[in-house]
């Protein structure tokens, strides 16, 4: 019995490490900004995830502004 509990607590802790998605730094120098008219004049935007042209997907931009 304490085998098999061993056995399940390795699987358990195995599949959550498994699960983890390891992120990607990206540095806003590596980025491609462009103007938006949405935000204020001198604001910028880049897109790091997803598509904005297609309806009900999940997008990502980051925003600067020069204003800061």
């Amino acid at each position: 019995m304490k085998k098999l509990l061993t056995l399940a607590a390795l699987i358990a802790l195995a599949g959550s490490a498994l699960a983890q998605d390891a992120g990607t730094i990206v540095k806003p120098d590596a980025l491609t900004w462009k103007d938006n008219p949405n935000v204020p004049k001198g604001g910028q935007v880049a897109l790091l995830a997803g598509d904005p042209t297609k309806a009900g997907s999940v997008v990502v931009q980051r925003q600067a502004s020069s204003q800061l």
